[in-house]
């Protein structure tokens, strides 16, 4: 992956549809809050939960209530 030949100090996941995406982050925001990630990049059309239903998930759910995270699509 691109961003580990950057910064190989870099924690990365892949995670391959929003549903999931959405499952980890909830996990993470109630886990660990500290270490929500910084960057997510995504696709339009991704499997399972489209980028529009990600999107309204992750800010109904309140994930990341500083907003601190950057979206890339």
């Amino acid at each position: 992956m691109m961003i580990k030949l950057v910064n190989e100090n870099s924690d990365v996941d892949t995670i391959f549809n929003g549903k999931n995406a959405i499952e980890k982050l909830l996990f993470l925001s109630k886990t660990d809050p500290g270490h929500l990630t910084d960057y997510i990049f995504s696709d339009i059309n991704m499997p399972v939960m489209i980028e529009c239903g990600f999107l309204t998930e992750y800010d109904d759910f309140k994930i990341d209530h500083l907003k601190t995270t950057h979206f890339y699509v």
